[in-house]
């Protein structure tokens, strides 16, 4: 038994157990938490990585390389006459 800080009584051992279970409990349940919160945030930055990825490669393949494409072939053309 131990004492009670606030009114200087004893506490049973079965209600410390029972108030340490259900604190250990919680615990566990934050930590659950935590943990799919952590997974759902590293999904949503890799999804915001891969958005990002396949945006540089549909500019490249879109818009530059054409471009460049283009002028390659101008250049030659001009360079021939």
């Amino acid at each position: 038994m131990t004492a009670n800080p606030d009114n200087g009584a004893y506490v049973t051992w079965g209600r410390y157990d029972e108030a340490h279970r259900a604190l250990v409990d919680r615990l566990d349940r934050l930590e659950a938490a935590m943990a799919h919160d952590s997974e759902r945030r590293d999904a949503a930055a890799l999804s915001r990585r891969n958005r990002v990825w396949l945006l540089v490669l549909g500019i490249l393949t879109g818009v530059i390389s054409p471009l460049v494409v283009s002028s390659v072939i101008t250049i030659a053309h001009l360079a021939t006459h």
